[in-house]
């Protein structure tokens, strides 16, 4: 499962899927951009979550944990710490 969290944090729909995806064992690959506002579809967005995805499955789908995917401009180091699986 893709999630796309905004600045805001998750909302109370995505905190009910995320507990849902991991009660069944469904990965959640949950994006992350310091600016929300710029298009999801633009290329280069694209290709970091289909690496990271093509990475696990290549793996043998074994790490069933949150992936969180940083999305945004390569010369903005993300800070995952605002990023919990769960508030």
């Amino acid at each position: 499962m893709i999630q796309m969290q905004e600045q805001g944090g998750l909302g109370a729909g995505q905190k009910i899927r995320s507990v849902m995806a991991e009660q069944v064992g469904i990965e959640v690959f949950r994006t992350y951009a310091e600016n929300t506002t710029h298009n999801f579809a633009y290329c280069a967005r694209i290709e970091k979550i289909s690496k990271k995805i093509k990475k696990w499955y290549d793996s043998g789908c074994k790490n069933m944990s949150l992936e969180n995917v940083y999305i945004g401009p390569q010369e903005i180091t993300p800070d995952y710490s605002e990023c919990p699986a769960y508030d």
